[in-house]
């Protein structure tokens, strides 16, 4: 068994010999996406065979669709393009939004950098609902960063 395993080893060290592996964020630099990402660039090389450069690639737009669907439809799939984006957008195409131009069913979730805690707060003002089912029958105003982002 191991001589079966041993052609196997030897290839592994020169699969990214040369190669650069980008990382595509779908959020502006600055944020704390861009910051993780930038900080996973400085050491994720030294984890790969052979030490690619790692190189993060800001790609903001329509709430992280436009780096999911960059990642989907043109990115190289041969492990050198990586992508980071909502979870949010992976349900767009079951939400029949024609602008996610993917199946997220076939992206591949490699890890995540942290574990966040979605909030969502009202400011109590006069007129404010005042609970959960005040919200479904009374005008409430929200913001996000974007149309579909949990941000």
């Amino acid at each position: 068994m191991l001589a079966l395993s041993a052609p196997a080893v030897a290839q592994t060290p020169g699969v990214f010999k040369g190669e650069t592996i980008n990382i595509s964020v779908g959020y502006p630099a600055g944020g704390a996406p861009d910051l993780y990402f930038r900080v996973l660039a400085r050491h994720y090389g030294r984890h790969i065979p052979s030490n690619p450069l790692i190189v993060v690639k800001n790609m903001p737009g329509a709430g992280t669709l436009r780096a999911a669907n960059y990642i989907y439809n043109v990115a190289a799939k041969d492990g050198t393009e990586l992508g980071n984006f909502s979870s949010s957008a992976t349900m767009e195409p079951l939400m029949d939004n024609d602008q996610a131009k993917f199946d997220a069913t076939r992206f591949s979730w490699i890890g995540s950098m942290n574990q966040e805690i979605n909030f969502c707060g009202i400011w109590q003002r006069p007129g404010a609902p005042t609970s959960f089912a005040d919200m479904l029958t009374r005008e409430t105003v929200f913001a996000s960063s974007g149309a579909i982002s949990t941000r």
